[in-house]
């Protein structure tokens, strides 16, 4: 696709991410992450650096986003169920209640982020719902909390899911992690404080999405992942600054699974250090490949606590986080969207799982993290990464005469797979998307 309206390539950049997605973070989730910067345009190299889903917030946060993984489910649900599906959220009190910690920057200008509808993520969380029809700006001024002393109980419920993680990874924290628990609007504020300084880059994104044909003309991109960030992002962890943001006032099971999530975050920097600034200039996929690592590792050790917690909590968790990505407003995010946001957390769990039951447990992780995957397809198809496959080199296309390169990049399987699964059914890209 060449001529002087198209851009020659797909785009640079690496998920966070959204805490994401990361090359490393986030949306997290989100986990948003640094490497590798998103849509940032280089020279022609013999490889161009990778193309994967775009990375809408600057800091390398390594999000959770287990509510938009959820929600992407619930979009499925309630496509084939018809509105046939009710689910009800018992709001008890009996899970010791958190200080809110709202360390959020100040600034002058208020809190964007969708108003809370009943039985929404306000209510798993342990706030008060506000009803609303329709998600809408916030008219409340930024919170500039001082933070309240920890807990005892808060405390102590963090100690346990250390120890646990500690256990289930065979590895100790050399520092014990500081976590923030934040309200609705410090916690969107914290997130999106930074989101304005890649409106450049996204914009560029942009451009690729709407000449494939992934997003109508008349879609946003960088409001549509902002939107999708406020949704779905319910827990991020900051390598560069080590800073840890659950959002949530009240200790749920729910929660409880989040701050698993996260505190695995933690763990790994300390063990492998996840700000990896060398992958911002990588030629090929290895960001991403980092990425989907770095939240497989996660939501493996997350998915073996919430294993371990009783039959009853383990149902509430489930019911919380599909009434956290319950919002009406996520119809309005196009489905490609939420498919690459939680691409590097369905594929991770996988490629983690593979990695411990092929390659001798959970001691192989960190070898997994000396060499992480550099290809999408090895995400996708662990196998592949199992046997050390690795990338094919192509060479770089040049643009036509005239015509204006707005960014570029190497286009994997990920890419691929968005691309032929806009309009079609889930399952019908893979034979043309095998093999990238």
């Amino acid at each position: 696709m060449t001529d002087p309206n198209t851009p020659q390539g797909p785009p640079a950049g690496d998920v966070p991410p959204l805490g994401g997605w990361a090359g490393g973070p986030p949306p997290g989730s989100q986990l948003p992450s640094r490497p590798p910067v998103v849509g940032s345009a280089r020279p022609p190299t013999e490889l161009a650096p990778a193309w994967t889903p775009p990375n809408p917030d600057g800091p390398p946060k390594r999000p959770s986003n287990g509510a938009l993984l959820a929600a992407l489910a619930a979009v499925v649900a309630v496509i084939l169920l018809a509105g046939g599906l009710a689910i009800v959220l018992s709001n008890g009190a009996d899970e010791p209640r958190v200080n809110a910690q709202p360390e959020s920057p100040t600034t002058s200008t208020p809190v964007a982020s969708p108003t809370t509808t009943p039985g929404g993520l306000g209510e798993v969380i342990g706030e008060d719902p506000s009803p609303s029809t329709s998600p809408g700006p916030s008219t409340s001024a930024p919170a500039t909390t001082t933070p309240a002393d920890p807990d005892p109980d808060t405390e102590a419920t963090v100690d346990d899911v250390i120890s646990f993680i500690e256990e289930t990874r065979g590895a100790e924290f050399t520092t014990r992690p500081d976590v923030q628990f934040q309200d609705d609007a410090a916690f969107e504020e914290g997130l999106l404080k930074d989101f304005d300084e890649q409106q450049e880059e996204l914009e560029d994104e942009q451009v690729l999405f709407h000449a494939l044909g992934m997003l109508p003309a008349d879609v946003d991109l960088a409001e549509t992942m902002k939107s999708a960030l406020g949704l779905g992002v319910v827990g991020y962890y900051d390598p560069e600054t080590e800073e840890m943001v659950v959002r949530g006032t009240s200790l749920t099971p729910y929660v409880r699974t989040v701050l698993a999530h996260e505190l695995t975050h933690a763990l790994d920097d300390q063990l492998f250090d996840l700000d990896r600034a060398e992958l911002d200039d990588v030629t090929d996929e290895t960001g991403y490949g980092f990425t989907v690592l770095t939240e497989g590792s996660a939501s493996y050790v997350e998915q073996a606590y919430r294993e371990q917690m009783s039959a009853a909590d383990q149902a509430r968790a489930s019911t919380e986080e599909l009434q956290a990505g319950s919002d009406p407003a996520i119809f309005d995010i196009p489905f490609v969207i939420l498919a690459l946001l939680t691409a590097p957390y369905s594929s991770g769990l996988e490629l983690v799982d593979s990695i411990v039951d092929e390659g001798g447990g959970v001691d192989a992780i960190p070898d997994a993290f000396d060499e992480p995957p550099t290809t999408s397809e090895e995400t996708m198809t662990p196998s592949k990464y199992l046997d050390h496959e690795g990338s094919v080199k192509v060479p770089t296309p040049s643009p036509d005469s005239g015509a204006e390169e707005v960014t570029s990049g190497v286009f994997g399987q990920i890419g691929f797979t968005a691309l032929l699964s806009t309009g079609i059914t889930l399952d019908d890209p893979a034979p043309g998307t095998e093999g990238w």
